[in-house]
Formats: C-alpha cells, structure tokens, sequence
C-alpha cells in the first residue's frame, strides 16, 4: 500500500476489547495490515491477540462518562498516531459521534 499514509498502514483505535467485535475487528483489521491500538479499562480479549500492538488503559469510570472518554480517545489518537477510531460498542459510538479527536 502506497499513499495518503505513505507505505503503512494507517493505525486504528479500537475500544472496548473486552467484546467479543472487538476481537474480531482487531484480528481482521491486522490480517489487513493496519496497525490496531485498542483502548479500554481492561485490556480484555482484543488487547491479548497478537493483532493488537498496544492498548491504552482508560482511566476508571471513563467508559462512562462521555466526556472523560472522548478525551481519553482524543489522548490515545495523538500518543499513538492514530488515523481510524473504531467504537465497538454503541455507548462509544454514541459519546464520540461528532467529536473532534485530532
């Protein structure tokens, strides 16, 4: 692959990996190339497969607060360079629709 991102992959951030998606974004997603980050209070069964190259720990409580999550997200797109977040579960979806992670 040669483009917009050079000759890598971009890095995707995946949350919740304690889910059972999760993983199996993670595995797909690496099978692909693409660099996978996940983020979550638990590293989970996402961030224990070798497709995933690190894992962000979120501060406790985060996941339920939209607020603190976003910007644990916003923390972990920049720290880890990353291009793609993936929300897993529809309260990630729902806290970080339309917020601006860059």
């Amino acid at each position: 692959y040669s483009g917009r991102w050079g000759s890598l992959m971009p890095t995707v951030l995946v949350t919740d990996p304690e889910q059972r998606a999760a993983l199996a974004a993670a595995r797909s997603l690496a099978r692909a190339g693409y660099r996978v980050v996940t983020i979550g209070v638990q590293p989970g069964l996402a961030a224990a497969s070798r497709a995933v190259t690190a894992h962000v720990a979120l501060p406790e409580g985060a996941q339920h607060a939209p607020q603190r999550l976003r910007e644990a997200v916003r923390e972990a797109v920049a720290a880890q360079r990353v291009q793609v977040v993936l929300p897993v579960t529809d309260r990630a979806s729902r806290a970080l629709l339309g917020a601006d992670l860059c």
